[in-house]
């Protein structure tokens, strides 16, 4: 590794290279340790592999491949769990683990704590909530494994709202789009109610926030982003530009 002057930072002597950020993964033979941007070694910890570092933290494999938690100055920050492996780091000192025996997923605290336990097959963080699944079903749980919302949709997705009219700049909601039998409907978890009722063929964010319906006879409609409807499912939308959507209704082009 050479810097911007050709100075060497860590000599030819390496069979893997990664870079992290300002910190370098190098190895050898399989075995891997963690280096500064000037090539020093950060500490004495040895592994075979390693996450991405997220929120100073990542997940490295032993060379018994059993995997711990370590911070960014190399300190193993939670031990091997007997049984169990973790597999990502989430937010809020949350780390996603998984069951050996059964592969089933679960969460623990920085205490190797279970938040949630492995009951599930997959469980993903999502704003402060968790979209779990489980008997090919999802739901939605607290940290404390509170069941929101239950589990009983085909598919629950983020809202994407964009801040300005393109693909780069977005928020996410704090509603959540639901799939149930085909089709589609708005949850929110912190009232636990479908604001949006899952009887849509197709439900989209538009703009910043509102939620673009479609039911099932085509027509499309107009929802506020706490589920208020401002439009009727009277219009065929045919385009967007800016803050404009082309549309019509009773077979009269429309400006929205």
């Amino acid at each position: 590794v050479l810097d911007t002057v050709n100075r060497v930072i860590l000599p030819a002597i390496y069979d893997y290279v990664s870079f992290d950020n300002d910190i370098i993964i190098a190895g050898l033979n399989g075995v891997r340790s963690l280096y500064d941007d000037t090539g020093k070694q950060i500490s004495n910890l040895q592994f075979t592999a390693i996450s991405r570092f997220h929120d100073n933290r990542a997940i490295i494999t032993n060379e018994d491949k059993s995997t711990s938690i370590i911070d960014h100055h190399g300190n193993i920050i939670l031990e091997p769990m007997d049984g169990f492996s973790f597999e990502r780091v989430l937010n809020d000192s949350l780390v996603l683990i998984k069951n050996a025996l059964n592969s089933k997923v679960g969460i623990v605290n920085a205490k190797g704590e279970f938040a949630i336990s492995c009951n599930y097959d997959e469980v993903k963080q999502a704003n402060t909530f968790f979209i779990a699944e489980s008997n090919n079903k999802k739901g939605i749980l607290s940290v404390d494994e509170s069941i929101v919302m239950p589990f009983v949709y085909d598919e629950i997705y983020l809202s994407y709202f964009y801040v300005v009219d393109g693909f780069d700049d977005y928020e996410i909601g704090e509603n959540y789009i639901v799939k149930k039998d085909n089709l589609f409907g708005v949850i929110d978890p912190n009232t636990e109610n479908e604001i949006i009722p899952v009887h849509y063929k197709s439900i989209s964010t538009l703009f910043d926030k509102y939620y673009l319906v479609q039911n099932t006879e085509e027509r499309n409609g107009l929802f506020l982003e706490n589920g208020e409807a401002l439009l009727l499912e009277e219009y065929i939308f045919y385009n967007r530009f800016e803050k404009t959507i082309f549309a019509t209704k009773n077979n009269k082009p429309l400006l929205i």
